[in-house]
């Protein structure tokens, strides 16, 4: 971890690819997304970080919420897009429980 927070941002395999590297500097403020804001990949990215579940391409893209959000039991849809959609779901399984208990 040292060694990423010193801007060494490397992949599970060991390599330390340019796009490891301009998704840390991205982090800091640095670079944006193509649209110029930051969007949910800069969350993205300081999970993976920390070392939750990648992409096997080690890009940090919707899936990557999806599998973290998915291990700690909320759900999606298949897409991995954080959208209210996800909030939807998990509340329709809330009331379906609700509904069930009355």
């Amino acid at each position: 971890m040292y060694k990423r927070r010193k801007g060494d941002v490397q992949e599970e395999k060991g390599r330390c690819s340019g796009g490891e590297r301009d998704m840390f500097r991205r982090r800091k403020g640095d670079l944006q997304e193509e649209n110029g804001g930051f969007t949910g990949g800069k969350r993205e990215m300081y999970r993976r970080r920390k070392g939750n579940l990648q992409e096997e391409k080690g890009r940090f893209t919707g899936g990557e919420r999806e599998i973290l959000r998915r291990r700690k039991g909320d759900v999606q849809g298949e897409k991995g897009r954080c959208s209210g959609g996800k909030k939807e779901m998990f509340r329709e399984r809330r009331e379906t429980i609700n509904i069930l208990l009355k």
